[in-house]
């Protein structure tokens, strides 16, 4: 699924967007936006600290299936990834 943001920039810096849309292959501001995105991201947030926050993530997953074993409750699928 993908989700839709608006964003509203100064006219000369639209027009830069519009500018390197253009002139650089792609083929739509959105394009040029999630390369930028993604670019940011790899940037600012390193491999470890992506990989320690979704093993934290897993860690709870896991802890409460086990709490909830222990227990003896069964619960649908979808909400062990709550």
């Amino acid at each position: 699924m993908i989700q839709t943001y608006n964003i509203s920039l100064p006219q000369n810096l639209a027009h830069l967007v519009d500018t390197i849309v253009e002139n650089d292959g792609y083929s739509s501001r959105s394009e040029l936006f999630r390369m930028t995105l993604r670019n940011f991201l790899q940037q600012h947030y390193s491999s470890d600290s992506i990989a320690l926050s979704l093993n934290k993530k897993a860690n709870k997953i896991i802890d409460k299936s086990r709490q909830e074993m222990n227990q003896n409750k069964k619960i649908p699928i979808e909400d062990a990834f709550k």
